[in-house]
């Protein structure tokens, strides 16, 4: 991240959920640039609030501790936004895959696709978003109420409000995928956010047409759009089917998750 091809001056702000790990990173004159906050909150919404409203700048980007960006990301941010106050950028993630096994190809597959996400209005996520510091004073901070989903909220927000909110393919950061057991594991966190926010603000037949809709399978044209996304066509036939059945079994697994969530919350 200090070592961006770009003119334009930027600041580098970390927030730490006091974790001893990079404890010795504060003290490396390599980063002695880095401004340094910390949260005692195990909330990944609070962490970036605290750094929005501790930015000097006008404008903001949201990188995931562990996104590695690409060496021009400062610079197509930047050159995109300036100029429009009403822009939100949605970046792309180049998801590097666990391990060579094909079921930790999921992961990849059903997250982190903001050109589907932008598209169908489906809101996006902050791992890679560049907004205007502007947009977080009208649109208010991320809701801090629940440990996922709040920056899918947030953007739909945005949204609502009259912010046009794009995806730039060329805007990628890295980010690691999670195995398939990591995945099946998360799945709760996930749903339970979506489930929390759709029972503040859709009816309760929104929410059961979601739950139904998720226990049917992806249909085969959705299913092709992911594979060329992720640039995967090149798998044999019989591959592509295995990971389709894995796919169906996962949103089966996810609706189970949000009407168990709809129903404890």
């Amino acid at each position: 991240m200090l070592e961006q091809e770009t003119q334009y001056e930027y600041e580098v702000i970390v927030v730490d959920n006091s974790s001893d790990e990079i404890d010795f990173l504060k003290d490396s004159t390599e980063y002695k640039k880095v401004t340094w906050l910390s949260t005692t909150a195990d909330n990944p919404y609070v962490s970036r609030n605290l750094g929005i409203t501790k930015a000097k700048g006008r404008i903001i980007a949201l990188l995931d501790a562990k996104c590695r960006p690409c060496k021009d990301w400062v610079e197509l941010g930047m050159t995109k936004i300036l100029g429009n106050d009403q822009m939100t950028i949605a970046g792309h993630y180049r998801v590097i895959p666990d391990s060579d096994e094909l079921k930790d190809l999921i992961y990849g597959l059903l997250y982190l696709n903001n050109r589907k996400n932008v598209k169908h209005d489906y809101g996006v996520t902050t791992g890679n978003l560049w907004s205007h510091k502007s947009a977080f004073e009208d649109v208010g901070l991320f809701e801090e109420e629940h440990i996922s989903g709040n920056d899918i909220a947030w953007s739909l927000k945005a949204k609502s409000l009259g912010y046009d909110i794009e995806y730039l393919k060329e805007l990628e950061v890295k980010y690691p995928g999670q195995s398939y057991s990591q995945l099946c594991q998360s799945i709760s966190k996930y749903m339970s956010g979506i489930a929390y926010q759709h029972k503040k603000s859709k009816s309760l037949g929104y929410r059961m047409t979601f739950f139904f809709k998720s226990l049917f399978p992806l249909r085969m044209s959705t299913y092709k759009e992911m594979i060329t996304y992720r640039s995967l066509d090149h798998l044999s036939t019989k591959d592509k089917c295995y990971l389709w059945l894995l796919a169906w079994h996962t949103k089966i697994r996810m609706a189970i998750a949000y009407l168990a969530s709809s129903i404890s919350q």
